[in-house]
């Protein structure tokens, strides 16, 4: 029987929960993504449901997993880690009271006793578990033995994309009017892209030192702030290029900060750096789970006022 079927909410949200902590395993092991403890928030967020909801989905899977456990010692020779231990507090790193209980039972130490220990010696067993559940390699087996399949997404082909990306790229089309008009709303009113405070410099077309140029160019005294613009008329493949290029700009402004604080031997604390893409229209559904693995920060639907001067 296949412990997760149930119709209730609990089961069919570990239905959905279960794919997705398998897939940010995989990111970190296959990926480069960092081997860490993901928030109830996160989760909740993934699932579009309020992050203290999720415990009961988590509980459904530790049960799950705890059920099977002969067949996991006699199959690979170990148990199946506690894999919903991967979701803890903000702040503490430490699984609410449920997680606490899976992790007693799984490392054989009372529940009484495990509550007593500091904070600090929960992290360090949170920790070697979790260890444990980004090194275990038969994850995928186990969505098998619960009828579940791998998260996926359905993404443009990338040749496809390569090559419209390449077309426009080198087609040597003039920037468009839609394009100018983002641009420069953009630059005088940034708190459409949720910019707020003072700004002591601002520019469009900032040229950086990879010979890149910035849309819009943005400091406060505390952040550099570069704004990729792509109206509502542009095409998924562009949208696309705008998450890399987002990507690229923040590693390059990093650089160049570097740059500059050598240059002027700065001892003062780096300015933070934070770019955003800004859509005219919505992002694609089919793009959301790239730009959360990409962490670029998108604002879609962005109201540009219909009646904008444009400078030459």
């Amino acid at each position: 029987m296949n412990l997760l079927e149930g119709s209730g909410w609990s089961y069919r949200y570990a239905r959905r929960a279960f794919p997705i902590l398998v897939q940010w395993i995989e990111d970190a092991v296959n990926g480069g993504a960092p081997r860490r403890p993901f928030t109830y928030k996160e989760l909740g967020s993934e699932l579009g449901v309020y992050h203290r909801s999720v415990h009961w989905a988590l509980g459904k899977i530790g049960h799950a997993i705890e059920e099977v456990e002969g067949i996991s010692i006699k199959k690979w020779q170990t148990p199946i880690p506690p894999i919903e231990l991967l979701i803890c507090g903000q702040g503490s790193h430490i699984p609410g009271r449920g997680g606490l209980s899976f992790l007693s039972r799984y490392r054989q130490i009372p529940i009484q006793q495990l509550e007593k220990m500091p904070e600090a010696a929960k992290r360090d067993l949170v920790l070697y578990v979790h260890d444990q559940i980004y090194s275990f390699p038969h994850w995928r087996e186990v969505l098998e033995m619960f009828a579940l399949k791998p998260s996926s997404v359905q993404l443009p082909l990338l040749g496809a994309t390569l090559a419209k990306i390449r077309s426009q790229t080198i087609s040597g089309v003039g920037e468009s009017e839609d394009h100018k008009k983002m641009k420069t709303y953009l630059h005088e009113n940034p708190d459409a892209v949720g910019i707020k405070g003072h700004l002591y410099y601002r520019n469009t077309e900032e040229t950086i030192l990879s010979g890149d140029r910035l849309d819009v160019f943005l400091k406060s005294a505390s952040c550099w702030f570069c704004v990729e613009v792509k109206p509502i008329n542009f095409s998924e493949s562009e949208i696309i290029r705008g998450l890399f290029q987002c990507v690229k700009y923040k590693a390059i402004l990093v650089a160049q900060q570097m740059y500059e604080r050598m240059q002027t031997q700065s001892t003062s604390s780096p300015e933070a750096i934070d770019v955003r893409l800004a859509l005219g229209g919505p992002l694609p559904e089919n793009l959301k789970l790239l730009r959360k693995r990409l962490g670029v920060n998108v604002i879609a639907n962005v109201n540009v006022p219909k009646i904008l001067a444009v400078s030459a």
